[in-house]
């Protein structure tokens, strides 16, 4: 965390000093994670053997601070918490949750003729707590004891946004891919997301 930290706050400050920061703005996001297969995810508890994977799709709510330079370069902070619940049976439920920060350098297209809409690419570093447990029927909760910590994420993004004009809010929508370092395997998936974002004047 302390690495991430400090690198997010170096980009901010060569950004700053090299083209100029033009603007500031804060938002909402919201979306779904897609292609996720974490493989057989087992834990004994009861007597009983579970034996379930986590795919499909996860809810994913955050917030962001943008930070516009020039020319056409803007930084982006986000934090989202992402989570899936699976009903096993017999009173158990297995829960998934990713805490992610997130920082993300975002280049802004200029070929679309209208300014109101600006498409845009961009890759970043993030930090995810990944974490797994196990409710019983009791209501105990048991963590699983993989990969509960935090670990090191890269991400790729595509995406455009829709600008109205004389109104400070901008819309956007986007697609993600995101690398995880976990063990034995990387974790791997795609983040389907919209937002907003209220630009300060």
């Amino acid at each position: 965390m302390r690495i991430f930290t400090l690198t997010v706050l170096s980009v901010i400050l060569i950004a700053g000093s090299s083209f100029g920061i033009t603007g500031l703005g804060f938002g909402v996001r919201g979306g779904y994670i897609t292609g996720l297969n974490m493989g057989p995810v087992e834990n004994w508890a009861g007597g009983l053997n579970f034996n379930a994977s986590l795919e499909d799709k996860m809810t994913m709510i955050g917030g962001h601070i943008k930070v516009g330079t020039l020319p056409i370069i803007d930084f982006e902070i986000a934090a989202e918490y992402s989570w899936k619940n699976m009903d096993l049976g017999e009173g158990y439920k297995l829960k998934f949750s990713d805490f992610s920060l997130l920082a993300t350098a975002i280049y802004n297209l200029k070929l679309v003729p209208t300014p109101m809409i600006t498409p845009y690419f961009g890759a970043g570093i993030g930090t995810h707590k990944l974490v797994y447990s196990l409710d019983e029927p009791s209501g105990a909760i048991i963590p699983f004891p993989i990969d509960n910590v935090t670990k090191l994420g890269y991400h790729g993004i595509l995406g455009a946004k829709v600008h109205p004009p004389l109104f400070p809010l901008e819309f956007f929508a986007q697609y993600r891919y995101t690398y995880i370092n976990t063990t034995d395997k990387a974790t791997k998936f795609s983040t389907i997301l919209a937002g907003a974002t209220f630009n300060l004047p």
